[in-house]
């Protein structure tokens, strides 16, 4: 290149065809790539000392190879998380290719004159290579097709599981293998992660403002307070990533405080199905192929229901805190009457009655226990199943109608419908025992208004 005439430019375009030769037969990125890098280099930088004439031509055929170059570079570059692990010499030299334009992009700026002549410097291939990332992201996590179905999952719970299983397995490979392929300077973990988190976190909104069946607002939450913090314990193991976690919070918070409402309701209902399903899992699924680690999977989850629980209850307003509380408390309390009046338990013997009322009233305790130290100041709730209990308990007719009366003064919103529901637990009452309990509770309760209603809402088939 030391001479410039018909010659050298026949030369040049000879080198020009090779190179794109090379790149079309897809020998040049396997094995070649960085000494083509460097050739161009040298060609571009070439460009001048020629005339304006001879710029033209030149520039345009080398343009065209960059052209396919950048395009076979960056088809790589979006499959990263699939070539990482299947061909990562193939990712490598993509990502080489990429260092080397930024490098000489980075060179070209830090010229105290840049020569005119190249205006295709700077060429920007680390933005172009934040665009492909995005779009890699985007499509990864819009291809559902490659989750297996669920079955009794709705369109809502497969996308979810989907975003979630694809964002941490895919991160896990960016942690793994891609990172270390790239200097520092590029954030490549930071840039992945945040990425991820944008588009999960978008879906996110979107399915919490749609309209959605209760299996499919738990399956939500439990993403966003559950699963998709364990997924951030992996970003904190990274660099250059605090803002992403921190949005990640704040994502938790605000759909957790938009749905709050639904879940004062419903809450009670879910834990007790999700229990009678575990339960049933563990009598008939003990030959299920992974039958302990989900029995020890959902043992861990009590604990971070529990918490769960709190957190749903964690308001800025310490009197809206309280309100929220005591509404859970009722709601408990009363779920728990509701199971008592299921007709669906009949005790014939003292001893019996004696452990279902010990029983009971040990739940009671916890209760009370677990709503007061949360902010509950219903107290007029903490008594009722305590009586319910010592009414199981008593063997006396003159005892128990005095606890039933004393029952009815308290709540004075029970009916004959009520305890006849609950009797049918004490199988050794006669019919004429059972009556007189029934009358004495109707004269009791005839003229009596509640003060705070807790059997009126509650229905008995």
């Amino acid at each position: 290149f030391c001479t410039w005439g018909k010659k050298h430019h026949w030369c040049k375009a000879v080198l020009v065809m090779e190179i794109n030769e090379l790149i079309q037969k897809r020998q040049l990125l396997e094995a070649f790539l960085c000494d083509a890098i460097q050739h161009l280099f040298v060609l571009e930088k070439s460009l001048s000392c020629k005339s304006e004439e001879g710029l033209n031509t030149s520039q345009k055929d080398i343009e065209s190879v960059y052209e396919v170059l950048k395009h076979k570079v960056f088809s790589i570059l979006k499959d990263s998380v699939l070539l990482a692990k299947t061909n990562p010499d193939l990712l490598q030299q993509a990502v080489e290719a990429l260092k080397e334009q930024e490098k000489e992009d980075q060179n070209y700026m830090s010229e105290n004159l840049p020569d005119q002549n190249m205006q295709f410097r700077p060429r920007k291939w680390k933005e172009l290579w934040m665009a492909t990332v995005k779009e890699s992201v985007e499509a990864r996590m819009k291809d559902t097709s490659r989750t297996p179905r669920t079955e009794n999952l709705s369109a809502v719970g497969q996308n979810l599981l989907h975003m979630g299983k694809t964002m941490k397995e895919d991160l896990t490979v960016v942690a793994k293998y891609i990172k270390q392929l790239y200097p520092p300077e590029f954030n490549v973990f930071g840039i992945y992660a945040e990425l991820y988190h944008n588009y999960f976190a978008s879906e996110a909104k979107k399915n919490a403002e749609s309209h959605l069946e209760d299996k499919d607002i738990y399956l939500l939450l439990s993403w966003v307070h559950n699963f998709y913090p364990k997924i951030c314990s992996l970003l904190t193991q990274q660099t250059h990533i605090y803002s992403g976690q921190k949005r990640a919070e704040d994502i938790s918070k605000a759909v957790g405080e938009e749905l709050s409402h639904r879940l004062l309701k419903d809450l009670p209902a879910f834990l007790r199905s999700y229990r009678d399903a575990f339960e049933d899992f563990k009598e008939k699924s003990k030959k299920h192929r992974y039958y302990k680690p989900i029995l020890i999977a959902n043992i861990n989850c009590c604990w971070n229901f529990r918490q769960h629980i709190i957190v749903w209850m964690m308001v800025p307003s310490s009197a809206s805190q309280q309100a929220i509380v005591e509404k859970i408390h009722a709601r408990l309390v009363k779920e728990y009457i509701v199971r008592l009046l299921k007709r669906k338990v009949s005790l014939k013997t003292p001893a019996q009655q004696q452990a279902l009322a010990q029983h009971i009233s040990k739940n009671a305790a916890d209760l009370e226990a677990f709503c007061t130290t949360n902010g509950s100041q219903a107290k007029w709730l903490n008594s009722a199943l305590p009586k319910l209990a010592e009414i199981i308990r008593l063997q006396d007719l003159g005892a128990i109608k005095i606890e039933v009366a004393t029952l009815a003064t308290t709540y004075p919103d029970i009916r004959k419908r009520h305890l006849e529901a609950f009797l049918h637990i004490k199988a050794n009452l006669s019919r004429s025992e059972l009556k007189s309990i029934l009358g004495y509770l109707a004269d009791s309760t005839a003229s009596t208004q509640p003060r705070a209603p807790l059997f009126s809402n509650i229905n008995v088939s």
